[in-house]
């Protein structure tokens, strides 16, 4: 009976509602749907919009297709089906017969009444076209993600509202999801993946081809296929889906916290820094830019045997995963053609290895060897070039049958590529451990600590180390083939009284141009700076550590003189940079005042950093400092913890003297 047809329609995707008034004003921008269910549960829709067909006019016999016009090819299988058509003359004969025929033949044009569905439209997933499954339960449908709404198995929508989902129930007890395309879903579409260029048309639950301008996109190294839909019509239907396609940048592998055991050397105008990876524990290399950043490069300890999970053109080749821990205690030289020479230690291995970096464009080619796995060497180790441009290397060992030795080993060539170019390492000096366990805190017993070195004008080696166990500061120089005794400079047993005592700590070593030594170390019982040119006969306090009116007090005792360095200006004055630790400051101090008498004696303390509200931080840890002409160059690590998230790092300051 046509009194128990149920008649709605909707524009667009709005609401439906039931079809009760004679007639219908189309609208220009939406399309209309008529649906129609009977008692059975059969269910007709057809999609009307301004843009039909004319209703009279025709064209030409020899060009009209079937579809045009209000005709319709009758070759389809079904036979005619009245009931339709009666509902709707009965609906809108009465007021516009023009409506009326307009809807006769959207009816006349779907395979209810008969006609052919030559494109495939009764097979369409497409609940918007073809033949809607009617049902009275959600099991009736069939798939997974098609829900009995309306008597329709349908797709439903939950773009716009993401809560539709929670009263939908799976067949697997589960609650229904909102999916990415705004579609609830209680089985992924196409489940198996879709293929490279094709993606997944839900409302077909199959792969479909991209488009034409999403193929082969071509991206480059560091770049994937980032194809988004920027408009994405009705997620029920495939056919109005627009695409962006294009390359996207990987992200790259985050820098991580990098700066501790570094140094600093200078080719040209160019600053170049060796140092530790704390996040990732690898030996990497800077170069610092004009505006004061630093490019890294990634020279040892990357994992092997995986694939990158980052920007492969980005830091540390794009990896994230650890490798072997590498690169503490750097110690850097730079040959007359730019090369990199960089002794390091080998944390995993306890040994000692080295790394030379060819000149290649903006950076270098990176050549690993292993110089010495005995005894736990490498740590503290220094290298210096002799003039033809080869390495040598002074480092210590930690325990060899209960004995700590410092060694220096040479190289037979200016770019060392395997352990054949170097030499057989030579002990220079040797100490018997009382303790079989050496590491007692953060200076373990035994000789070779803070070892240091320079070039006489012959190239000769001058090294100097600090014997822990002993209290003293030794040096040593080579001669012909080897090294000469080594010779104690300050300490306990030094012939010079005013040098007794625990020193020799953080020491460090310059020449002048005539081959003169100065040092600077600490004097371990007073926690101060000594400065000491053995054949220029100065033996000077640099600072004891005694600050004047301070935080409203008389005066303060700090701890100075760690990691200190001394370097020569252009007028050949000592200076020295340091930390003062107490107030974990980077101090410069210079010997540029003249007396009455017309002697050179220590200036004023200068705070490179820290001492002022100026500069939040703790600085002056791993300093390194050169003079190149009038400037000084100084890297130094800081501590930031100050801030959320910490941003601890290196630093590299320059100081016009």
């Amino acid at each position: 009976r046509i009194s128990d047809i149920q008649v709605e329609y909707r524009f667009g995707q709005e609401e439906w509602r039931p079809l009760r008034e004679d007639e219908i004003t189309l609208r220009q921008d939406h399309a209309l749907t008529i649906r129609a269910v009977d008692e059975m549960g059969l269910v007709t829709t057809e999609t009307l919009s301004t843009n039909r067909s004319g209703l009279v006019g025709r064209l030409p016999p020899a060009e009209r297709a079937a579809e045009a016009g209000c005709e319709c090819d009758q070759t389809g299988e079904g036979p005619p089906s009245p009931l339709y058509l009666l509902l709707v003359v009965g609906f809108f004969w009465r007021r516009r017969p023009g409506t009326a025929c307009v809807i006769a033949c959207a009816f006349l044009v779907i395979g209810t009444i008969g006609c052919d569905d030559s494109a495939g439209v009764g097979s369409d997933g497409d609940p918007d076209m073809g033949q809607p499954q009617g049902c009275a339960t959600d099991e009736q449908c069939g798939d997974p993600n098609y829900f009995c709404q309306d008597k329709i198995c349908q797709l439903l929508d939950c773009s716009q509202n993401g809560e539709i989902c929670d009263g939908l129930t799976c067949p697997d007890g589960e609650t229904a999801r909102c999916n990415g395309r705004g579609l609830c879903e209680c089985a992924p579409f196409c489940p198996d993946g879709c293929a490279d260029g094709s993606y997944c048309c839900m409302s077909e639950n199959q792969c479909l081809p991209l488009p034409a301008h999403c193929q082969n996109l071509n991206c480059t190294e560091g770049q994937v296929e980032q194809i988004e839909f920027t408009a994405e019509g009705d997620p029920r239907r495939c056919d109005d889906d627009a695409f962006d396609c294009g390359c996207r940048d990987i992200p790259p592998a985050p820098i991580g916290i990098v700066g501790r055991f570094n140094d600093l050397a200078i080719h040209g105008a160019t600053v170049w820094i060796s140092a530790y990876s704390d996040t990732y524990g690898d030996l990497i290399v800077g170069r610092r830019d004009e505006n004061g950043t630093i490019q890294w490069q990634w020279v040892d300890g990357l994992p092997t045997g995986v694939m990158p999970d980052a920007n492969p053109t980005g830091p540390r080749g794009g990896h994230t995963l650890p490798g072997p821990d590498v690169g503490r205690y750097t110690s850097m030289a730079i040959s007359s053609d730019g090369g990199l020479h960089i002794a390091y230690y080998d944390f995993d291995n306890r040994s000692l290895k080295y790394a030379h970096g060819a000149p290649s464009g903006d950076g270098h080619d990176w050549t690993i060897v292993v110089l010495d796995d005995e005894g736990d060497s490498g740590r503290w180790s220094s290298i210096s070039l002799d003039p033809q441009g080869r390495p040598g290397v002074a480092y210590r060992v930690g325990s060899v049958e209960g004995i700590s030795q410092v060694r220096y080993i040479q190289a037979n060539s200016v770019a060392p590529t395997m352990a054949d170019d170097w030499g057989v390492p030579l002990i220079l000096h040797a100490r018997v451990l009382e303790n079989p366990d050496p590491e007692t805190g953060t200076y373990p017993e035994g000789t070779g600590l803070f070892t240091t070195q320079a070039r006489t004008s012959e190239g000769a080696a001058i090294v100097a180390w600090y014997d822990r166990s002993a209290g003293q500061l030794y040096w040593s120089r080579m001669v012909e083939a080897g090294f000469g005794q080594p010779e104690i400079l300050a300490g306990w047993e030094s012939e010079d009284s005013a040098l007794m005592g625990d020193m020799g700590a953080n020491v460090d070593l310059t020449l002048d141009e005539n081959d003169n030594a100065y040092f600077c170390f600490q004097d371990g019982l007073t926690d101060s700076l000594r400065y000491l040119a053995p054949e220029l006969g100065h033996q000077e306090w640099v600072d004891d550590g005694v600050w004047l009116d301070v935080g409203g007090r008389a005066h303060s005792v700090h701890v100075v003189g760690d990691d200190c360095n001394i370097e020569l200006d252009v007028q050949g004055r000592p200076l020295m940079v340091y930390q003062d630790s107490t107030m974990q400051a980077l101090l410069l101090r210079r010997r540029d005042r003249q007396t009455v008498d017309d002697r050179n004696e220590w200036g004023r303390r200068q705070a490179l950093r820290g001492d002022t509200d100026r500069f939040m931080g703790s600085f002056g840890f791993y300093t390194s400092a050169v003079v190149q002409g009038n400037r000084l160059y100084v890297s130094h690590f800081v501590y930031r913890n100050h801030v959320e998230p910490p941003a601890s790092g290196l630093e590299v300051l320059i100081v016009d003297l």
